[in-house]
């Protein structure tokens, strides 16, 4: 099963359907761009929120440039959200009690891209440190179940921790 409601926080073991279901949508975008399985549903042995995170890159967000991708993600079900950063843009899948799929927009060559291929990599090559962190968020998410924007501030520094130790290896 995946989805979860907005701004909750709900932790299921690993799950291979997550693949699948990643699969499914990796052929509904492939002409949107490169598409990635990021976020801990890519991550086998990462306990994670059962929403599905893609990465799409793109050439290019400048000039207002994703604009030209909402209609036709809209027509299959992706609902625009928000500028993260100028080089990421966030689309949602599914009702807001049960968000199913996130869809992070970013430029290719971003910062952004490279971290979050880096960081999935990181965590799946690297099992003791894939330990750590899932330790990090099932307490977080025992203290802030129905608050996720807390959950996801207290994984930060341990995130960009991650990301500096897989740059320097």
């Amino acid at each position: 099963m995946i989805g979860v409601g907005r701004g909750k926080v709900k932790l299921l073991p690993y799950d291979p359907k997550w693949k699948k279901s990643f699969e499914n949508e990796k052929n509904k975008l492939k002409n949107f761009g490169q598409i990635e399985h990021i976020g801990s549903t890519a991550v086998p042995g990462l306990y994670a929120k059962p929403i599905i995170d893609i990465a799409i890159g793109v050439d290019s967000l400048k000039n207002n440039e994703v604009e030209k991708y909402k209609k036709p993600l809209a027509d299959i079900e992706y609902k625009y959200v928000r500028e993260e950063r100028p080089d990421e843009h966030l689309f949602v899948k599914g009702p807001e009690e049960l968000r199913t799929h996130y869809l992070h927009m970013i430029e290719i060559n971003s910062k952004a891209w490279k971290d979050y291929i880096l960081f999935r990599n990181y965590l799946i090559d690297n099992p003791e440190v894939r330990e750590k962190y899932t330790k990090l968020k099932k307490e977080l998410s025992k203290k802030f179940a129905e608050d996720r924007k807390s959950y996801t501030a207290g994984k930060i520094d341990l995130v960009q921790k991650i990301i500096k130790q897989a740059n320097e290896k």
